[in-house]
C-alpha cells in the first residue's frame, strides 16, 4: 500500500515533483510511456544493485508492481471510465 506517514513521503517529495515536471515537458504524450518505464526500472535495478540481488527482492518488487497498478487502476483509471459512462452512455 502507498499510504506511508506524511512525514516519510517528505524526502521523496522534491524528487517526484522534478520527475513529473520532466515527464510532462515531453514534446508527445505518447512518449511518456517509455520514459515512464525507464524511470521505475532504472530505480528497481540500481536499488537491488546497490543492496544486492536476492531473490525475495525481485519478487518483492514484482509483487509491489501489482499492487502499484491495481492502486492506479482503483483511484484513478476506475473513476475516469466511470465519469466517460455518465457522460457516453454505457456499452
Amino acid at each position: 500500500m502507498p499510504y506511508i506517514t506524511q512525514e516519510a513521503r517528505v524526502p521523496y517529495e522534491a524528487s517526484i515533483e522534478k520527475i513529473v515536471e520532466l515527464l510532462a515537458q515531453l514534446q508527445t504524450e505518447t512518449d511518456v510511456e517509455g520514459h515512464f518505464n525507464y524511470v521505475v526500472s532504472s530505480i528497481m535495478k540500481r536499488y537491488v544493485k546497490k543492496t544486492g540481488n536476492k531473490y525475495y527482492k525481485c519478487n518483492k518488487f514484482s509483487g509491489a508492481l501489482n499492487c502499484i497498478y491495481s492502486e492506479f487502476y482503483r483511484r484513478v483509471v476506475a473513476p475516469y471510465e466511470d465519469e466517460a459512462i455518465k457522460k457516453n452512455g454505457d456499452i
